[in-house]
């Protein structure tokens, strides 16, 4: 077939095939590989054997040629496959170490294939958060995330050598003055108004707020515990008597109440039916951290976290220190609407009178 082909075809099809096959030296992905679907099946039926398990076929989700996400189908209940690559490798060794650490809170892994980054997984749940329509299934999210956090306090040390990102509250504070440094020079860069370009000054004391604010958090003296920097209603999986969570590339080590101010984000902006209902919510994660806080420190944490959560999930991609992605606009614009909205909820704050902002 060959000599049917023109010679850009001809050269894309060899470079194809030298990459499934590693002839040349050429790096061969894991799931660029000839036959690597059928050598990933052979795996799972050894894995599933011993437990009384048959493969009865596949549905593949997501891939690329480093990615994959497969659901088996199985004689008694699916099971999940995912592997990883760059730039998300350090998921791998994060999930591994999380579900041991978390048993109750993470799907159980089966097995691992270090070879491709991936781990086999049982089924968590066949209903997600972002699928329901019920606020007692936004409580029982609450509730689970804050036994999970409280759960992890005093290993901040054992998370950070799985790879989980360092994002405390001394770390965020270094990180003000840079960041705003970038930041004023991509508002510089603004052509279109609006929306609004933040001067020189406004950043100055838009910085100024943020610190003040990672300070007073830091003297309610609440415990750095393991959080997740995409905590989205599609990363939280509801079976009869488990709530777990999934999709750990963006775990990091910092403030609790943060990764709940994400979930509440997600509560306003895509379900707004049952927006009505944050309050309880709310109410719901804040009981399970009563055993360890005061009441007037989990509230003050509560006021700070809208506008140091945004802050540090600005700050927590390094989007904003790679030069390659600051030539982006779409990056650049999404970078100066984060800062904007730093701006609005700081202006809020100042407003509520948070006395150590005064």
């Amino acid at each position: 077939m060959d000599h049917l082909l023109e010679g850009a075809e001809h050269r894309v099809l060899n470079s194809s095939y030298a990459k499934a096959t590693g002839e040349n030296g050429s790096v061969c992905e894991p799931f660029a590989r000839l036959n690597w679907i059928t050598d990933l099946q052979d795996w799972v039926r050894t894995v599933i054997g011993p437990l009384g398990l048959e493969l009865r076929g596949f549905q593949q989700l997501n891939g690329t040629e480093s990615f994959s996400l497969i659901r088996f189908a199985t004689t008694l209940r699916p099971l999940w496959f995912k592997a990883v690559g760059k730039p998300n490798l350090h998921e791998f060794p994060v999930t591994l170490a999380l579900a041991k650490l978390f048993p109750e809170h993470l799907p159980l892994v089966l097995a691992s294939r270090p070879t491709c980054h991936g781990w086999l997984m049982d089924d968590a749940g066949c209903t997600t958060l972002c699928e329901t329509q019920s606020s007692d299934d936004w409580q029982r999210a609450a509730q689970a995330l804050a036994d999970l956090q409280i759960e992890s306090i005093g290993k901040a040390s054992d998370l950070l050598q799985t790879g989980c990102r360092e994002l405390g509250l001394t770390t965020l504070v270094e990180l003000v003055d840079p960041f705003l440094e970038v930041m004023q020079d991509l508002m510089h860069r603004q052509t279109k108004i609006p929306p609004p370009v933040l001067s020189r000054e406004e950043l100055t004391h838009l910085g100024m707020i943020v610190k003040h604010s990672l300070g007073c958090l830091k003297s309610l003296g609440v415990p750095e515990t393991l959080g997740h920097s995409d905590f989205n209603p599609g990363n939280i999986l509801f079976s009869a008597n488990r709530c777990t969570f999934i999709d750990w590339a963006e775990a990091h080590v910092g403030h609790p109440f943060l990764t709940f101010e994400y979930l509440l984000s997600h509560l306003r902006k895509d379900c707004s039916n049952l927006a009505r209902f944050e309050d309880v919510v709310r109410t719901a994660y804040s009981q399970r951290w009563e055993s360890i806080l005061s009441g007037p420190s989990i509230s003050e944490a509560f006021m700070l976290s809208p506008l140091v959560s945004v802050y540090a999930y600005a700050v927590a991609g390094d989007i904003w220190r790679n030069p390659d992605m600051l030539n982006n606009p779409r990056v650049v614009g999404y970078l100066r609407s984060l800062t904007r909205r730093m701006n609005r909820e700081a202006g809020s704050l100042q407003a509520q009178g948070v006395e150590c902002l005064n």
